[in-house]
């Protein structure tokens, strides 16, 4: 489903959406805030703060009954819901971390990422892109990268433009202020200069803590670190598009955040 919180950024009240099944097991998920702007030309939803926002549930073998709730905290910012699905979905192995996802099984979207505003409201210039060797793979008639790293889904953008490409936001990575995280991810990247990964904070506009150039690349490789969420605002990290190539390739999978120093 889609929420929206606040009529303008930064106002707070929490929206949760939760799912209660017969074996008596409630999944929920939930935001307090509304500070990334839609940018998806294609969403009638778009130049709002409308984004998705999903939890994933199991309906035990016997069946019976399952309880869909979206609610709001008291409070006085507003609250809005809409579009609310239900589909079938395999939910990732997070092996203990606090987000794993590789894009096999992204039910819509591009899992933990929501579209920044590079070129503004447009149709992106990012999709999951799927396997089909050798066409998709590096080698072949001249490609630089490979569309897809590991598996048979990767998220790829190609000559995106300048500007954020994509980013988290809170209720789907949830980076608790004065807390320490390592983020990581595969990454292939065909130019230098093109891409930069970013770590930033909502408060309640975007304002980048670190911005880290990332090297063209000859064979998928690694990009891991760590920082500590900000004591205030909603912490985010994500893709910022620094060149004018028109077709730069960049294509990222097995992304994942860990809360270290337990």
């Amino acid at each position: 489903m889609q929420v929206e919180v606040g009529a303008t950024a930064g106002e707070q009240r929490r929206a949760a959406l939760s799912v209660r099944t017969a074996d008596g097991v409630t999944a929920t998920n939930w935001t307090d805030t509304s500070t990334a702007g839609n940018h998806v030309a294609a969403d009638r939803k778009h130049g709002t703060r409308f984004q998705r926002m999903f939890t994933w549930f199991t309906v035990p073998a016997g069946g019976g009954p399952v309880t869909l709730s979206l609610t709001a905290a008291p409070g006085t910012a507003r609250v809005r819901f809409d579009a609310v699905r239900v589909v079938p979905g395999r939910r990732p192995d997070t092996g203990g971390a606090l987000v794993a996802e590789d894009f096999e099984n992204v039910p819509q979207g591009w899992g933990p990422f929501v579209k920044g505003d590079a070129g503004g409201v447009t149709d992106p210039r990012t999709h999951i892109a799927q396997r089909h060797a050798p066409y998709t793979q590096r080698g072949w008639n001249g490609k630089a990268v490979d569309d897809v790293i590991d598996g048979t889904q990767s998220l790829k953008s190609r000559g995106e433009n300048v500007g954020l490409v994509y980013r988290t936001v809170p209720h789907t990575v949830r980076f608790e202020p004065g807390r320490r995280y390592r983020v990581t991810f595969r990454y292939d990247n065909e130019r230098a200069g093109q891409y930069a990964w970013v770590t930033a904070v909502d408060a309640p506009g975007a304002l980048e803590l670190v911005r880290t150039p990332l090297p063209a690349t000859a064979r998928p490789t690694t990009y891991s670190y760590e920082f500590t969420a900000p004591d205030t605002g909603e912490a985010w990290v994500g893709l910022r598009k620094v060149g004018d190539n028109g077709t730069a390739e960049f294509c990222l999978d097995g992304f994942t955040v860990r809360q270290v120093g337990q």
